[in-house]
C-alpha cells in the first residue's frame, strides 16, 4: 500500500497524475484511519535520531511548491488547503528520508511565515576614497573618516553604549552624554570621552597617535595592548604617541612653544640618566637629525627623504631612547624610519 502511494507521489511530481488520481491521493492522505497512516507512523518511529530533518524554511518552500503545482492555492479555503498541504508534505518528506515531526500535526493549521532579514550584528563605516568622509551618528556625534579607514560598531551604539572600533584614522566630534561614554578602540588601546573633539591615527599597526583638540579624554591600555601603560589623561593641545615595538608612550604638549615632551608613566627609559639634552625651536629637520646623530653616536641616512620646509620644536632629555626621539619626530612630520645595518634610513611616509 505504501509503495503504491509513493509511486503516485512520484508521478504527481512528474506531472503524470490525472486530476482524478490527484483527488484520490488527497483523500487517502486525509483519512487518518487509512492503512497507509499506520505504516507512516511505524516508519516515522524507526527514523534514525541522527537523520537530518527539514528546517521550517525548507518545509515551507516544499509546501508552497506542492500547492502551486496542484493549483489549489486559490481554489480551496485556507484551512482546508493547509490541512491538505500538511498531509502531502508529510508523505513526501518521509519518501525523501527526512520526514519530520510535522506528520503528527496533520490537523494543525500552518502559521503564515514572514521572512525577515535579520539586523546585522556589526555595522561598518568605510572610506575607500581619496577624500575624507563625514558621518553623523544617531547620538549626534560626527565622525570625519580619513581615506582607507574603517569604523565598526554594533546596534547597541547610542542605546546601551557608544563603543567604536577604528582601523585607520578619524576625527571625532563627540556629543555630550554623561551616561554613555564615547569609546574608540584602536590597536589595542581605548580612548574615552564624554563630549569633546579629538583625532586617532592607527594607520600603522604598531603605533598609535591620539590628539585632543577640545574637552578631555583618557587613553588606556587593554589586555590586547603589547605593554601595560598607566591611564593617560589628555588636555586640549596634547598628543599621545604610542610605539608598541619599543614599548614607549610619549605625551606631547603642542600648546607649549617648546613642545613639552614627557614619557608616560610605566614606560622605561635608558638606565643611566645624564644631564643636558637637546632643545629645538623650529629647527630644520636636517639639523635635528644631525644633533641626534652626535648625541647617540649613530648614522642617520637622509638620502631618500625630502625634508624641505620641515622643522621640529621640542626638548629631548638625554636619557630618552633613540627610537623614542625618532618616533616622535617622524610621527609629527609624516615620516618613517628603519634600521639598516649600521645606519638609520629616514623616508617620507607616502613614499
Amino acid at each position: 500500500m505504501k509503495q503504491q502511494i509513493l509511486n503516485l507521489i512520484t508521478r504527481f511530481w512528474e506531472g503524470k497524475l490525472s486530476k482524478k488520481d490527484q483527488h484520490k491521493l488527497l483523500s487517502d492522505l486525509e483519512d487518518s484511519k487509512h492503512p497507509l497512516m499506520e505504516e507512516l507512523r511505524n516508519d516515522f518511529a524507526t527514523v534514525h535520531e541522527n537523520e537530518k530533518l527539514a528546517t521550517e524554511e525548507e518545509y515551507q518552500q516544499m509546501l508552497f511548491g506542492i500547492h502551486e503545482k496542484m493549483g489549489v492555492i486559490k481554489a480551496l479555503p485556507n484551512r482546508r488547503r493547509l490541512k491538505i498541504g500538511w498531509s502531502i508534505a508529510a508523505s513526501i518528506l518521509l519518501a525523501m528520508g527526512i520526514f519530520g515531526y510535522h506528520f503528527v500535526q496533520t490537523n494543525l493549521p500552518i502559521p503564515i511565515t514572514t521572512v525577515q532579514i535579520p539586523e546585522p550584528l556589526i555595522y561598518e563605516l568605510a572610506n575607500s576614497s581619496t577624500d575624507t568622509l563625514t558621518y553623523k551618528m544617531k547620538d549626534g556625534s560626527r565622525i570625519i573618516l580619513s581615506p582607507n579607514s574603517n569604523i565598526y560598531y554594533t546596534k547597541e551604539y547610542g542605546n546601551i553604549d557608544r563603543n567604536l572600533t577604528l582601523i585607520g584614522e578619524a576625527r571625532f566630534n563627540v556629543a555630550h552624554d554623561a551616561q554613555r561614554p564615547f569609546i574608540v578602540s584602536a590597536n589595542g588601546y581605548t580612548t574615552t570621552a564624554l563630549g569633546t573633539e579629538f583625532t586617532v591615527d592607527s594607520y600603522t599597526k604598531s603605533k598609535l597617535s591620539v590628539r585632543l583638540i577640545s574637552g578631555k579624554i583618557v587613553v588606556k591600555s587593554t589586555n590586547r595592548s603589547p605593554f601595560e601603560m598607566k591611564d593617560q589623561v589628555l588636555k586640549p593641545g596634547q598628543q599621545l604617541l604610542i610605539d608598541d615595538h619599543f614599548k614607549t608612550a610619549l605625551l606631547v604638549d603642542r600648546q607649549e612653544k617648546a613642545n613639552n615632551l614627557k614619557l608616560a608613566d610605566n614606560v622605561k627609559s635608558d638606565e643611566h640618566k645624564q644631564e643636558g639634552g637637546l632643545q629645538f625651536d623650529q629647527t630644520p629637520l636636517p639639523q635635528v637629525f644631525s644633533k641626534i646623530e652626535k648625541l647617540k653616536g649613530v648614522i642617520i641616512n637622509l638620502e631618500e627623504v625630502s625634508l624641505e620646509g620641515l622643522s621640529f620644536t621640542g626638548k629631548f632629555e638625554e636619557h630618552y631612547p633613540l627610537d623614542v626621539m625618532l618616533s616622535i619626530i617622524c610621527q609629527m612630520n609624516e615620516l618613517t624610519y628603519t634600521h639598516s645595518n649600521n645606519s638609520i634610513i629616514i623616508k617620507n611616509k607616502k613614499q
